[in-house]
């Protein structure tokens, strides 16, 4: 990078990145590169810069970033949540990325921002097929896992060459848990297994001791997981019969009941959903037992055809199985 950058307000853009977590750092570089940062309008008049900055959860929706000085001070603002409890948020670090690659190329700021990310770890031996360091679990729906894991890793979407550089090892389907060797060099092989409780949680952990919160051999696992598997693929693993019970709730039944077997469960649009058969009846059932008794009992008066003195003409069904009728006595 050449040193004779532009003064004022560009002056003090890096020096402030290098004083924030690397992780934001990497999810600022990873939104730039995506496009999310729209407009940058300059205000001359205080050597400031406004900022429209699309949200990554729902690219409809963005953040206003304010860049400006004050006592040769950088000052920042975001309209994100984050940015309340924080001096820092990745829509601001992805605004600043911006305002410098007019002059310094994107690779170059990674080189000077992030001077260990290319940092050779200790490989773990190549006969290995465990990672040894403790498990890490975060919560995320089985329909979001995947975007959250993007936004987690700190890793723009990973390239088609990590991923094929992940094999799987051991797969278990109850509990959920795989295990995977990622051949990053002949010599450096790394393990990531991952973990599912078949609700919200999840948890992985690699051994490669990098820095990043996940890092990229986990990131490209899971990766791999929805390029084989498919999007909707820990959907299908996950538990429902939390959400099963509630729905029988109303019916007076358990899972553990045999008429439960006549109910069908299903999935639409991610959400799970019941059909039960017409005979089941809730256990407040006012509304079905005031039908039924209308159909027994209609309010509607039914006339009778009249007959003459000495006709007798009877539909009743008592007739018909009341064998002490008056009828059947007089041998009618």
């Amino acid at each position: 990078m050449s040193a004779d950058y532009p003064v004022g307000i560009e002056s003090l853009l890096i020096p402030w990145l290098r004083k924030i977590e690397p992780g934001i750092v990497r999810k600022g570089l990873r939104m730039y590169d995506n496009g999310a940062v729209e407009q940058a309008v300059y205000d001359e008049e205080r050597d400031g810069y406004t900022m429209l900055v699309k949200s990554e959860s729902n690219p409809r929706n963005g953040y206003m970033v304010d860049i400006g000085v004050e006592d040769d001070e950088l000052t920042v603002f975001c309209t994100c949540k984050y940015f309340e409890g924080h001096i820092d948020c990745k829509h601001i670090a992805a605004s600043i990325i911006r305002l410098i690659n007019d002059y310094v190329e994107t690779d170059e700021i990674e080189d000077i921002l992030l001077p260990n990310k290319n940092q050779k770890i200790p490989a773990k031996s190549v006969a290995a097929t465990t990672s040894t360091n403790e498990w890490m679990q975060f919560k995320a729906s089985p329909t979001q896992v995947f975007q959250y894991v993007y936004r987690m890793s700190g890793f723009m979407l990973t390239t088609g060459k990590a991923v094929s550089a992940v094999n799987l090892i051991k797969e278990n389907v109850n509990p959920p848990e795989w295990q995977f060797q990622y051949n990053e060099t002949k010599t450096n092989i790394y393990y990531p297994e991952i973990k599912y409780d078949r609700r919200d949680t999840f948890s992985y952990k690699c051994g490669c001791n990098r820095p990043e919160e996940l890092c990229l051999h986990v990131k490209a696992a899971f990766d791999w997981i929805q390029q084989i598997k498919g999007y909707q693929y820990f959907l299908t693993l996950k538990d429902f019969s939390k959400e099963k019970t509630e729905f029988l709730k109303p019916y007076g039944l358990t899972l553990d009941d045999a008429e439960s077997r006549d109910i069908t469960f299903y999935l639409e649009n991610g959400a799970l959903k019941m059909e039960a058969p017409e005979w089941l009846w809730e256990t407040d059932a006012t509304t079905e037992i005031e039908n039924f008794k209308g159909l027994l009992h209609p309010n509607e008066k039914i006339d009778r055809p009249k007959t003459g003195p000495n006709e007798i003409i009877d539909f009743e069904l008592g007739f018909l199985f009341n064998f002490k009728s008056e009828h059947f006595k007089n041998g009618f």
